[in-house]
């Protein structure tokens, strides 16, 4: 599982888990998981509060933290090959790992690690994440991999023929 603090409420911005523990900073591109880390800002400069947010609440306003992905739209890529689990925002490629097993179900959804959080303790509707355009991807088998079962599939009827 991946994961972003998205309102730079901690100095662990960036985060991954494998089978409910941290995979701490090494598996991540930057080198560090702090928000503030050049990959970070490079990939999610500043950008203003939208004026609707500000006018919903006042402690809305100004401009997002560089290095944080809030008030815009990010593409998520989560792949998994050859054993490795990967995740890239925006196509850059931000940690990658080996979790030994992985399962066949996906997850999307939204946590958040602080009590204080606008869920918690302010707007509700100020804590959300919309997920749009989904598509999940399973791999075909490999050419090579078909042509070996194709194979295999002709010397057994073969067999079975010359058997009768």
């Amino acid at each position: 599982m991946f994961g972003v603090v998205t309102d730079n409420g901690s100095s662990t911005a960036y985060r991954g888990y494998n089978a409910g523990s941290s995979i701490g900073a090494t598996p991540f591109v930057a080198g560090s998981q702090n928000f503030t880390a050049s990959l970070y800002t490079s990939l999610f400069p500043s950008v203003s509060v939208p004026a609707g947010e500000t006018a919903l609440d006042s402690n809305q306003s100004g401009s997002t933290a560089a290095g944080t992905p809030s008030f815009r739209w990010v593409q998520v890529e989560v792949t998994y090959a050859g054993g490795v689990l990967s995740e890239y925002l925006n196509g850059t490629l931000i940690a990658s790992y080996s979790p030994g097993t992985i399962g066949a179900d996906i997850f999307l959804g939204m946590y958040d690690i602080n009590s204080g959080s606008a869920g918690v303790s302010g707007l509700a509707d100020q804590n959300y994440t919309l997920f749009d355009d989904l598509v999940v991807t399973i791999p075909e088998p490999s050419t090579c991999a078909l042509a070996v079962l194709g194979g295999a599939g002709l010397f057994l009827a073969r067999r079975r023929s010359r058997q009768s």
